[in-house]
């Protein structure tokens, strides 16, 4: 094995240990990217690794820094953020202006978030966020991921906007979440989402259409289009509808006249219109087919074929396409 050197061959033997190869300015080797250091002996040539290591730098990773009192680099810990101030540790309950803030900023009251935090304690998805890890260091607060969540529902805020207003990272925020949405759709919504089954139900909720000349009406039901950025190349086109730009599912949602949700369809595609989508709310079928509340009837005056005055008896139905405005963010359940 050779080497092409403008040097002699006693230069090239004068190389005896590893500093002598790198620091030798007559050498034209180049073989520093490989760091291996040569020993000529005759026309044999031995290659050595070096046994020295490069040592390892630890860098500190964290959701905040700040700069301490004497002058160093701190990770924020999340007892020190404003949000676990402010809203877990000491919280100012007995200020109308916090209180109204608080449903402003996350969509629901603060009794109700605690209603929450204890649902979630007694639920087992969220069992890995009350105990604590193989070190023996205790999870972040459920309380404050909680809050992260419905932040994220509510406004839409990307996981840096919550890891820096918290102090958690944004990776533990993003799998509470997803534990989240999933006790929101088994726990949640067969708490809070349910359609009148009782008399008296529809009654209560079909009292402001009978005040508006609508007796017999219980709810209004229309599509809603919530956007879905990821969806695949094959689907695309069945997830663009006529009214948006963008990739969505379609959700037949029915309403009482307060804004309570009491009944929705699973996601479909956006493309699909609304008399296909309404074949699978199994309300709207239930009450068209007599299945559902089929006792409740209610009197309306009609003609007869001899043009005289009669009453005639009639079930409950829904309105549909109703024309007043109704936002996503406003259609939701006080939860």
């Amino acid at each position: 094995m050779s080497f092409s050197d403008d040097s002699s061959d006693e230069d090239n033997s004068s190389i005896t240990n590893l500093e002598d190869f790198y620091t030798s300015s007559t050498k034209r080797f180049r073989l520093h990217t490989l760091r291996f250091f040569i020993e000529r002996n005759n026309d044999n040539v031995t290659v050595v690794t070096p046994t020295t290591k490069r040592r390892k730098t630890r860098i500190r990773t964290g959701a905040v820094f700040y700069i301490a009192d004497d002058g160093t680099l701190q990770i924020l810990p999340y007892y020190l953020s404003t949000w676990y101030k402010c809203y877990v540790e000491s919280p100012p309950l007995e200020n109308n202006t916090f209180q109204k803030r608080f449903r402003r900023r996350f969509r629901l009251p603060y009794a109700q978030y605690l209603e929450i935090v204890r649902s979630c304690r007694q639920s087992d998805l969220f069992d890995r966020w009350m105990s604590k890890d193989a070190t023996g260091k205790s999870s972040y607060p459920l309380e404050l991921l909680i809050l992260t969540a419905l932040r994220y529902l509510g406004r839409g805020w990307t996981f840096d906007d919550l890891s820096e207003s918290t102090g958690i990272s944004e990776e533990v925020i993003r799998v509470f979440l997803h534990s989240f949405i999933e006790f929101g759709s088994i726990v949640l919504f067969n708490r809070y989402v349910m359609a009148p089954q009782t008399v008296a139900d529809a009654k209560h909720h079909s009292l402001e259409f009978e005040m508006a000349g609508l007796a017999g009406a219980i709810g209004s039901m229309d599509a809603t289009h919530v956007v879905v950025d990821k969806v695949p190349f094959s689907h695309r086109q069945a997830h663009l509808g006529p009214k948006q730009s963008c990739t969505s599912r379609t959700y037949n949602i029915t309403v009482n006249h307060r804004r309570r949700i009491l009944g929705t369809t699973e996601g479909h595609p956006a493309r699909w219109n609304d008399k296909t989508i309404v074949r699978f709310d199994k309300f709207a079928c239930g009450l068209k087919e007599g299945t559902i509340l089929s006792d409740f009837e209610f009197e309306l005056y009609d003609y007869s074929s001899n043009m005289d005055v009669k009453k005639v008896q009639c079930n409950l139905f829904l309105l549909l396409f109703l024309s007043y405005s109704m936002s996503s963010n406003q259609c939701v359940n006080d939860i």
